[in-house]
């Protein structure tokens, strides 16, 4: 291979990986690497190790990203305000998707933000993590979704 005058060969890799932390959270690492291979150096052989150090280094810090705690709901906390049972029933008619977890739906919100306006505005005054009953379902904003779980199927689980 004929090299430039004064320039040597160059290796460059970039890897990725993502990791759920979560039930909708993930923890994404991207690194990247170059350097100059010595004259004689065998291409494959290099990269073999860049890749090496890039993989060890996206297992360490991605290994590092910790699961958060479950928020503990205290039984004696005052339920979430409900809104209106008209509003309820306009929500229900939604074209609700199922979630990869059993019992958990979502929705877009770019698709139906006229719809669930009143939904997402009161979604909106509350921390963020924190559930609005609406009905048989509790709903709270995840990112550019709204999640809903319906109540029983919650309430069952605090026990």
């Amino acid at each position: 291979m004929a090299e430039p005058q004064g320039q040597r060969p160059r290796i460059e890799l970039s890897l990725g990986s993502t990791k759920q932390v979560g039930e909708f959270d993930f923890a994404k690492c991207f690194v990247s690497m170059s350097r100059d291979l010595a004259p004689g150096e065998d291409p494959a052989a290099a990269l073999g190790q860049v890749e090496k150090v890039l993989s060890d280094f996206l297992f360490k810090h991605l290994g590092a990203a910790k699961i958060p705690p479950a928020a503990k709901v205290q039984p004696s906390a005052p339920p979430r305000p409900t809104l209106d049972p008209a509003l309820a029933s306009q929500i229900e008619r939604l074209p609700w998707a199922p979630g990869h977890r059993p019992g958990r739906e979502w929705i877009l919100i770019s698709q139906h933000e006229e719809k669930i306006a009143p939904l997402l505005l009161e979604l909106q005054k509350m921390d963020s993590g924190s559930y609005l009953r609406v009905g048989d379902w509790q709903y709270r904003v995840e990112g550019d979704f709204i999640g809903r779980y319906r109540l029983k199927r919650m309430e069952a689980t605090k026990a």
